[in-house]
């Protein structure tokens, strides 16, 4: 039997390594042992660990090393304290798992993978080889993959860069998204259901809605909110919005005070949600006219999903997009022609991140690392 570790730090990775989750814990051959840290373990953040355990996992340890607030300076002290707490924890715990997953970019995760390194840990990387070039996130990705022994891709192109970074073609399986096999194993909710639960009538035309900073530029973040501020007040003449959190990164409080100023002023069709969790989520993708924003979601789920996303600034430039994802910047007549153009439109294209069952296919490699 493998003994397989997962690091979940937030919300988002957890929503996306949900489908893998289920296959380890119904599956003989693993044991599966989950390590929540990051937002997870803060009430000021939902306390999401209580999700993880809502959904019928056992935590095999909780360690609370975020620091609350969005200065660089706090940034780096939750980075530094994540690594210190997670020094003792493979000090205590690194002989005992076959491979530790990890995924994606947050600098919790780097500080928490980093603290392995000494310890020779088996780290396997979830959606390496990706490039963002507007947030800092970047860095910490590829931290990520080179302290890392084996290189999940999610599409061909991102294969063949984290082959370069690394150096060898062994050491890495282009899988496509694990998030899409969510798709497959939860069913939507009717508007009727959304509209029970959050109180949101998805029959009105609405615009799903997540923006994060630009980590790499930090200080034009207050420009740019205020040029979207204006775009999303005018926008609310014609739909909803449905606006979800931020990440926890460097001037993340200045989006969160601009979207409750929108809200305070048009409480009958603005809607500001943390976190609206994965069944939701998709269910909101599947009804929406329009996705919004500069996440990473936009451009690996949004497509299907049939929808186009108006993709803001540069925080993913560098990641390969389908068709459907159309490029504007921060600035309010472009956002809005934009939003006019192309909200309820139908996309028709292939989505470039979906290779089908990545979750099987993850399985099927770590049996043999």
């Amino acid at each position: 039997m493998k003994h397989i570790a997962v690091l979940t730090s937030s919300r988002a990775d957890y929503g996306i390594y949900l489908p893998l989750l289920n296959r380890l814990k119904n599956n003989e051959g693993f044991k599966l042992s989950i390590i929540a840290f990051g937002s997870h373990c803060k009430k000021e953040y939902g306390s999401t660990i209580n999700a993880i355990i809502d959904d019928g996992f056992d935590i095999f340890k909780s360690i609370d090393g975020l620091i609350i607030g969005d200065t660089p300076e706090i940034i780096s002290k939750s980075y530094a304290k994540t690594h210190d707490l997670f020094a003792s924890f493979w000090a205590e715990n690194y002989k005992i798992f076959d491979s530790v997953l990890c995924l994606g970019d947050r600098f919790e995760m780097a500080a928490a993978v980093n603290a392995g390194v000494p310890f020779n840990v088996k780290f396997a990387h979830i959606h390496s080889g990706e490039t963002t070039l507007g947030a800092i996130d970047n860095i910490y990705r590829h931290q990520i993959s080179i302290a890392s022994i084996f290189h999940f891709t999610s599409n061909e192109n991102n294969l063949n860069r984290i082959n370069s970074i690394v150096g060898n073609s062994f050491s890495s399986l282009n899988v496509g998204s694990l998030s899409l096999d969510n798709i497959k194993d939860f069913p939507l909710y009717s508007k009727e259901e959304f509209l029970k639960m959050w109180g949101i009538d998805l029959n009105k035309p609405t615009i799903l809605i997540t923006v994060h900073p630009e980590t790499v530029n930090f200080e034009k973040n207050e420009i740019y909110a205020k040029e979207l501020e204006l775009a999303l007040s005018e926008l609310t003449s014609e739909y909803q919005l449905l606006i979800t959190s931020s990440n926890i990164d460097t001037k993340s409080s200045v989006y969160a005070k601009m979207f409750n100023n929108i809200l305070e002023k048009n409480k009958s069709k603005v809607f500001y949600i943390s976190n609206l969790g994965v069944r939701s989520y998709f269910s909101c993708l599947s009804y929406v006219v329009l996705v919004m924003g500069n996440s990473s979601s936009g451009i690996i789920e949004v497509a299907s999903f049939n929808k186009y996303v108006i993709n803001i600034g540069d925080r993913q430039k560098g990641r390969y997009a389908g068709e459907n994802v159309q490029n504007v910047k921060f600035d309010k007549t472009e956002i809005v022609e934009a939003t006019k153009k192309y909200a309820g439109l139908e996309f028709n294209g292939h989505n470039i991140y979906d290779r089908g069952g990545a979750s099987e296919l993850i399985i099927s490699k770590l049996k043999n690392l």
